[in-house]
């Protein structure tokens, strides 16, 4: 019982606060964005929102544990033609989302309060999706595609931190992300020539407690 005791309060010494933040993504490389039926309307910008629980390790140095999620969608258009065989305007077929789940583990570096910079590895899970709605007269064609994917990457992060009180501070986030998918799921589709990849920035805005 002793033992439980000492582990629970050597982990309360240790917590140091947890935080919530969101902001855009701007992609500056995305692999879809390599196929030529995206040429209207690549993947570029983006939304996220994270979760983050920080565990010190000393007076400058800490843990942070972050579960994220991020959404982005791109247009999905091909070149139609009439019934002469006349080269159309790129017509609208549906729309890609993605959905990814990033969970991080950063080692973080601040000289002076919470200000400080960090980098990690990081575990992520993404949905894509695709609508597909043909132009009429066959929009009753129309269906959605679901697989996912699972990669691996690195998280970097320059943070500016402000006071707001004893307890809570504000903050502002830069950090840069690169992932590569290193596994597929989609039912029964093969899947081996299909790679997936990108290098993204976010600036985010959040609020935290120490």
């Amino acid at each position: 019982m002793r033992q439980i005791l000492l582990l629970l309060l050597m982990a309360k010494l240790a917590f140091s606060g947890i935080s919530i933040s969101g902001g855009p993504i701007y992609f500056v490389s995305h692999s879809e964005n390599n196929e030529p039926t995206l040429m209207a309307d690549p993947y570029k910008y983006g939304w996220s929102g994270s979760f983050e629980y920080r565990h010190r390790l000393d007076h400058q140095k800490m843990l942070q544990l972050v579960l994220g999620f991020t959404e982005v969608s791109s247009t999905h258009e091909y070149l139609a033609y009439d019934a002469d065989g006349n080269s159309l305007n790129f017509v609208k077929a549906g729309s890609f989302r993605e959905r990814s789940f990033p969970l991080i583990l950063r080692y973080f570096t601040s000289a002076r309060g919470l200000t400080g910079y960090g980098i990690g590895p990081l575990l992520s899970v993404t949905e894509h999706q695709f609508n597909y709605i043909p132009p009429y007269p066959y929009s009753q064609f129309s269906f959605i595609e679901t697989f996912y994917s699972t990669g691996l990457g690195i998280n970097a992060l320059i943070r500016f931190a402000t006071p707001m009180g004893k307890s809570l501070f504000s903050h502002i986030d830069l950090e840069v992300q690169g992932v590569q998918a290193i596994h597929f799921q989609n039912a029964g589709q093969d899947m081996s020539n299909y790679t997936h990849n990108t290098f993204q920035i976010k600036l985010s805005l959040g609020l935290g407690n120490r």
